[in-house]
């Protein structure tokens, strides 16, 4: 027990009961992501298969959280969707817990970690991410393992806790596959450890890099024995760079809180950012005490995840940068600034202490004041309506998802189902509905547009413009509704017998 920090337990219990709190209207929070996690788990638990609800493998997604899930699963009896509240409640404190101890590695002012516990427990932020079933749950977690055996790897350099690190950084990129930016942090740290002599930092760089790696090649090498790519099917990205950079910077703005909605600054605050870290990495370098600091680990690890983050949108092409990719930077960006500042006195001893503590003083109050005005928002949203995604009563209530549960036969047996939101028609009805296809993909437009009798349920919540339009389909099919609500229509579809040719385009 004399290991055991009592104030971060304490903290660590207190985030477990707030997401016990956020969470108890509706449940966890669902979205199309969180429906593949949850059928893949109990694919695993019932059929022992690594295949999502549409009877297709898991290639999108690495394996490691959807196991993580399965494995729950198996200890407590229960659906992800129903434990996932206590689930992400113990990850939650966990990750509470994990930065208190990293905190405690570079000092030892009471008054700084409280200032720590108190950001992340109210954290708008973290709190945004674990009351969701995302994987990145998971894997802020193992990033904050990851970081504490390279601190403990750097004070002695052990190949049993070497091993460690490469099995956190394994496992980080099988759960997700931006886990990369862990094996570069790791390599990092160990490679310019300039106190170590060269050939012992090449050769523990490169056991690290080839162990770690090893679990995300098997991965892939998976996916591409079965459909002949290594992470399913990519889309080129459409979005500049410094377009992304501005994105990230809206990010910051919100985790600062108090400048949330203004964002006329946010691409120079974003590129200021990197400027700093990289300039303080480089610094840190020709120190190699504080190179090996906890709180130059999570610089290291801040900076290179953001810069990945900032990068891979730019060349491929995935969800506008926001704070769900964004948040495994987050408790190594705050841990990193409270320490910073509450060194401030210290390195500044000319100046009298009033004239630095109190607007240290002040801009913490502000900051955590915006925090519990936005967390206390996000409480009451959840609290009236549910989480946004899949169990809030929009969607729990929505007709035309009563209307399929009352009626089990309104589908003929063997006879596809397409919609605007397959994810939603499993989760709410246990149907496996094909996904209307999208525009770029020109063979699944063709082979929709060929076949002959099929389904349609289309949600007017959903507005993907990314898939065929509406007068594409009218273009070319006949559309007789079956069921229609304020939310929907159900509709029963054949082949027109000539079709528009001004509507050729999807």
């Amino acid at each position: 027990m004399k290991h055991i920090d009592t104030n971060a337990l304490l903290s660590a219990i207190a985030g477990f009961c707030i997401i016990l709190l956020f969470t108890h209207h509706g449940g966890i929070g669902v979205s199309p992501d969180s429906v593949v996690y949850t059928s893949v788990a109990r694919n695993i638990y019932h059929h022992h298969q690594l295949e999502a609800y549409n009877h297709m493998p898991l290639v999108d997604f690495p394996v490691f959280y959807p196991v993580f899930l399965s494995v729950s699963m198996f200890v407590s009896g229960l659906d992800p969707v129903v434990s996932g509240p206590v689930l992400n409640g113990l990850l939650f404190g966990l990750l509470i817990y994990l930065c208190g101890v990293a905190f405690r590695k570079s000092s030892s002012s009471v008054t700084a970690r409280w200032a720590l516990y108190l950001s992340l427990i109210i954290s708008p932020a973290l709190l945004n991410v674990y009351t969701m079933l995302w994987s990145e749950t998971l894997f802020i977690v193992l990033s904050m393992v990851l970081l504490l055996l390279t601190h403990k790897y750097c004070q002695k350099t052990s190949l049993t806790v070497l091993i460690g690190m490469a099995v956190c950084a394994g496992l980080a990129c099988i759960t997700r596959y931006a886990g990369i930016t862990l094996i570069a942090t790791g390599g990092f740290i160990i490679l310019f450890r300039l106190n170590t002599p060269l050939r012992k930092r090449i050769g523990h760089t490169l056991l690290f890099g080839c162990l770690s790696s090893a679990f995300l090649l098997a991965n892939l090498l998976r996916n591409a024995q079965i459909t002949g790519t290594f992470t399913g099917e990519r889309e080129k990205g459409i979005t500049p760079f410094f377009t992304n950079m501005y994105y990230y910077g809206t990010v910051l703005c919100d985790w600062l809180s108090f400048l949330k909605g203004h964002y006329q600054g946010a691409t120079l605050l974003a590129i200021a950012s990197l400027l700093l870290s990289a300039i303080l990495l480089i610094r840190h370098l020709f120190r190699p005490v504080s190179h090996g600091a906890m709180h130059n680990i999570a610089l290291a690890f801040f900076f290179i995840y953001t810069l990945f983050i900032v990068v891979s949108s730019t060349i491929s092409r995935y969800e506008q940068i926001n704070n769900r990719l964004l948040s495994p930077a987050f408790a190594p960006l705050l841990l990193v600034v409270i320490y910073s500042l509450s060194t401030l006195p210290e390195r500044f001893s000319h100046i009298r202490k009033t004239y630095l503590l109190v607007p240290l003083a002040l801009m913490f109050i502000l900051f955590q004041a915006s925090q519990v005005q936005i967390s206390k928002s996000m409480y009451n949203e959840y609290n009236h309506y549910g989480i946004p995604g899949y169990t809030q009563d929009s969607w729990r209530h929505s007709p035309v998802t009563q209307h399929i549960q009352n009626h089990p036969n309104l589908f003929k047996p063997g006879t596809t189902i397409y919609s605007n939101a397959q994810e939603a028609v499993y989760f709410t009805t246990g149907l496996a509905a094909k996904s209307l296809p999208h525009t770029i993909d020109t063979q699944d437009v063709e082979t929709f547009a060929k076949t002959n009798e099929h389904y349609l349920i289309r949600y007017n919540e959903v507005n993907d413009t990314d898939l065929v339009s509406m007068p594409f389909i009218t273009a070319h099919k006949k559309l007789t509704p079956l069921y229609t609500a304020t939310d929907g229509v159900i509709y029963s579809c054949t082949l027109q017998k000539a079709n528009n040719s001004e509507h050729d385009h999807p």
